[in-house]
C-alpha cells in the first residue's frame, strides 16, 4: 500500500516538473543570424484552448531568455525592444512545428501618424491600410483613434505606403521604416471633411455662428498666406547674396526655414515644401556643408534652422 502511494506521488511530481519546466531559448536576428542580447522581450503564447499567456523577459549577453511553458501551444508571438533605440526593434512568430531552441526575429521600426483633411482638420476613425515591401511585422492598425492619430509599433523595415479613407475622402502617403527608429507621418485626405455634428445641428444658431466664424478665420488665413511676401529689405546683404547662388529647390528649403525660423523634422519639411525625402536629405547635407543651416537634435526630433552666420546682422 505504501509502495503504491510512493509511486503515485512520484508520477505526480514528474508530471508537475514536465509541465512547469524552464525552457531556454536563443533569440537571433533572422537576416544576419546575430544574437539579440540585452533586449526587453514580450512573449505572447496563444494556447490551444483559446487562452493567452503573457510573459516578460530580458535577454542575456548570449541572447538567451528563460520562461516556463510545455511548448503545447498554437502560436508564440515575440516582440523585442532594445533600450538604446527610440522605436521597437524586433518581431517574430514561432509555430509548433518549428525549431524551439532558437527563435528568429525580424528587424522592425515604429510608425506614428495622423490623418488630416485638406484644411488640416484631424480625422478620427478613418480607415487605414498599409502596404509594405516586407511583411514581417505585427498586424497594422485598421483605423485612427478619436484624436485622428495612429501608431504602428512593430512595422517591417523597408518602404511602406499607408492608404486612408473617410467619408469619400482618400489619402496616401509613402514612407520608409528603419530599424529601431520612429517614423512620423501625416496623411492628407483629398477633400475637406465637415464633422457630422455640424451637419446634424446646422439649424442651431450657435452652430451657424461658429461655422461662419471658422469660415472667416480660414478665409483670412488663406488670404494672409497668399498675399504675404517676405520683404526683401528684411534680409541681410549676405543672405541675399548667398540666395542668388542657390538652385530652385535649395532656395525653397532655405526660404521656408527663414519664414518659419526652424522645422522640427525632415519629414515635416518634406511634406510642407513637397520635396521627396531622399532629395531633401541631399539638399540638407549641401546646405550644412555651406554653413547655411544647422541640424540640432532636441529629444527625439532633429530641429533644422538657418545659421546665424547666414542670416547676417539684419533680419
Amino acid at each position: 500500500m505504501k509502495r503504491g502511494a510512493v509511486v503515485f506521488l512520484a508520477i505526480l511530481l514528474i508530471l508537475s516538473l514536465t509541465v512547469s519546466a524552464e525552457n531556454t531559448v536563443l533569440l537571433h536576428e533572422a537576416l544576419s543570424n546575430k544574437r539579440i542580447d540585452s533586449a526587453r522581450v514580450h512573449i505572447l503564447i496563444e494556447n490551444h484552448d483559446g487562452t493567452n499567456t503573457s510573459l516578460q523577459a530580458i535577454s542575456d549577453s548570449e541572447g538567451r531568455i528563460i520562461f516556463n511553458t510545455d511548448f503545447s501551444f498554437r502560436k508564440i508571438i515575440v516582440r523585442a525592444d532594445e533600450l538604446d533605440t527610440q522605436g521597437k526593434d524586433y518581431f517574430g512568430v514561432l509555430m509548433p512545428e518549428e525549431d524551439k531552441d532558437v527563435i528568429y526575429l525580424f528587424p522592425v521600426g515604429s510608425v506614428e501618424g495622423i490623418v488630416l483633411d485638406s484644411l488640416d482638420n484631424v480625422i478620427p476613425k478613418a480607415e487605414l491600410k498599409f502596404s509594405c515591401s516586407a511583411d514581417m511585422g505585427e498586424d497594422w492598425p485598421d483605423s485612427t483613434d478619436k484624436y485622428g492619430s495612429f501608431k504602428y509599433e512593430y512595422a517591417p523595415v523597408g518602404y511602406c505606403k499607408v492608404y486612408t479613407y473617410f467619408n469619400k475622402g482618400v489619402g496616401i502617403q509613402e514612407f520608409y521604416v528603419s530599424k529601431g527608429n520612429i517614423t512620423d507621418i501625416s496623411v492628407k485626405l483629398d477633400r475637406t471633411i465637415v464633422p457630422n455634428s455640424v451637419i446634424k445641428n446646422r439649424r442651431s444658431p450657435t452652430s451657424f455662428i461658429l461655422l461662419i466664424f471658422v469660415s472667416l478665420l480660414v478665409a483670412f488665413g488663406v488670404i494672409y498666406f497668399t498675399v504675404r511676401k517676405k520683404p526683401d529689405e528684411q534680409l541681410s546683404k549676405r543672405t541675399k547674396d548667398i540666395l542668388k547662388t542657390l538652385n530652385k529647390k535649395e532656395k525653397e528649403v532655405v526660404m521656408y526655414l527663414i519664414d518659419n525660423k526652424e522645422c522640427r523634422s525632415q519629414s515635416k519639411l518634406s511634406y510642407e515644401i513637397k520635396i521627396p525625402k531622399t532629395t531633401l536629405y541631399r539638399i540638407i547635407e549641401k546646405l550644412q556643408d555651406k554653413n547655411i543651416i544647422d541640424c540640432n537634435k532636441k529629444g527625439k526630433y532633429k530641429r533644422i534652422s538657418p545659421t546665424e552666420w547666414f542670416l547676417g546682422d539684419k533680419r
